[in-house]
């Protein structure tokens, strides 16, 4: 039996498993008989009016972090099996926004992307959001990449220490291979002066890695498009057929080398057929067993 852990639009913190696992689970548990508990992230010192958090991950039960978006400075939570913790970037020297996803491999090599605005040099707009990655060595968070040639970064994902990508706005890619990282970029044939967003970064070591990627129409009588690529010998490749209007978020391989895609319902990418299976329903986020 196949068992799935859909993320539909809801309010409020589910905690059932470590987003995106590198190691598999033991004991495949039987999700219907688990009791779910939504926690609320609030510190008062914050003055937080808003806090959605956006990305999940953890090593283990007692180490887990969380990243997002809040209206005080409560961008980063951990969780030690107890409860959670607001993660005080700024006693390291980091002031930056972490709308991004945070990914790691233990508890001592995590990562999180993000953006700091820098005012820019030919409004309009006023300011723009540069790139942005910081690193957890178990002691200490760092900066790792600050880039002002970069734009906001969405998704990071890795299939080994050595082996991580980076994306956001604006065509933004790197890739970091143990000791730095490297600008990248997607060779297609995009329309040209449309806005090209790298949304979500994923896949399984060893099976291959995935790129969702929504493009903005530099025209308003024209509408978005949702693109596929998987990475293939040494380059990104666009997967066929997968060219859509209809919306692809989160992204889950299983050890048999099918990937799975949420957006618009529920979708697979079983060797060349890409097919919605479940749905129209808004789907997230999706992780799995097998």
């Amino acid at each position: 039996m196949r068992y799935f852990l859909l993320a539909v639009a809801m309010a409020g913190l589910a905690i059932p498993a470590c987003k995106r696992s590198m190691a598999p689970l033991s004991e495949p548990r039987d999700f219907t008989k688990l009791t779910w508990q939504a926690d609320t992230l609030f510190e008062p010192e914050m003055h937080d009016s808003q806090v959605m958090m956006e990305s999940i991950w953890g090593s283990s039960t007692q180490d887990i972090y969380t990243v997002g978006h809040s209206s005080g400075l409560s961008d980063m939570w951990y969780y030690d099996g107890t409860s959670w913790q607001l993660v005080d970037l700024y006693s390291y020297g980091i002031t930056i926004g972490l709308d991004g996803e945070v990914f790691g491999f233990s508890a001592d090599n995590v990562w999180a992307v993000g953006n700091k605005p820098m005012r820019n040099s030919n409004p309009p707009p006023d300011y723009v959001f540069y790139s942005v990655i910081i690193h957890y060595d178990g002691t200490k968070w760092e900066y790792s990449l600050k880039d002002t040639s970069g734009r906001m970064l969405n998704s990071v994902w890795g299939a080994a220490p050595d082996d991580i990508w980076a994306g956001g706005e604006y065509h933004t890619l790197y890739h970091y291979d143990g000791v730095q990282w490297k600008r990248e970029y997607l060779y297609y044939d995009f329309p040209p002066n449309d806005h090209i967003s790298i949304t979500f970064i994923g896949g399984r070591p060893g099976l291959g890695a995935y790129i969702i990627v929504l493009l903005y129409p530099a025209t308003e009588d024209q509408s978005y498009r949702f693109y596929l690529f998987k990475y293939v010998n040494t380059s990104w490749r666009l997967v066929p057929g997968v060219n859509t209007y209809r919306t692809l978020a989160g992204i889950w391989a299983s050890p048999s080398g099918k990937a799975y895609f949420g957006g618009y319902g529920l979708n697979k990418l079983d060797g060349g057929e890409f097919k919605n299976i479940y749905g129209p329903i808004s789907v997230t986020s999706v992780y799995g067993l097998d």
